[in-house]
């Protein structure tokens, strides 16, 4: 039991560490953006403010649930069936709040929110991460599709 203990625990802390390693700068594009076409429109920025970007996909609830589970069935051999289901349960449940509660940690980060008057009068709202905010009164390029984001306008 401790052998496989130790090999849970070990398996479900690496699957989580890969949760946070799943953003993408302002410079980089998914391999699916490649040899696509995407619309650009130009615009000025009419309003910037620092956001909170709080969320999970749910990855480690459902690897902490799993491990959780797995967990909860080895305490559990040994006992009758109806505590090696209940340890089970309570594993999973347990596993699965720890497992979201460590995602939403190490995936929260700080964005900029910005709004965009674009040159045929609309507004367009994006929330990026960028080293180097665009500001106020700036022009920019919204770059649209699957990996939208604004880019300073060079002028030409």
């Amino acid at each position: 039991m401790t052998r496989r203990l130790i090999t849970a625990v070990f398996i479900s802390g690496i699957l989580l560490s890969f949760v946070g390693c799943t953003s993408r700068d302002g410079g980089t594009y998914s391999p699916q953006s490649l040899g696509r076409v995407g619309r650009a429109d130009k615009g000025v920025v009419v309003n910037v403010r620092l956001v909170n970007v709080d969320g999970t996909t749910q990855t480690g609830t459902i690897l902490g649930g799993i491990t959780g589970s797995a967990l909860g069935y080895e305490i559990g051999q040994g006992n009758s069936d109806a505590i090696r289901i209940l340890s089970t349960a309570g594993g999973a449940m347990v596993g699965g709040l720890v497992g979201g509660s460590t995602e939403k940690l190490i995936t929260r980060t700080m964005a900029y929110e910005y709004i965009v008057e674009m040159d045929s009068g609309h507004l367009e709202t994006i929330v990026q991460r960028d080293d180097d905010s665009i500001a106020h009164g700036q022009r920019v390029i919204l770059l649209k599709g699957p990996d939208a984001k604004i880019i300073p306008d060079p002028g030409i």
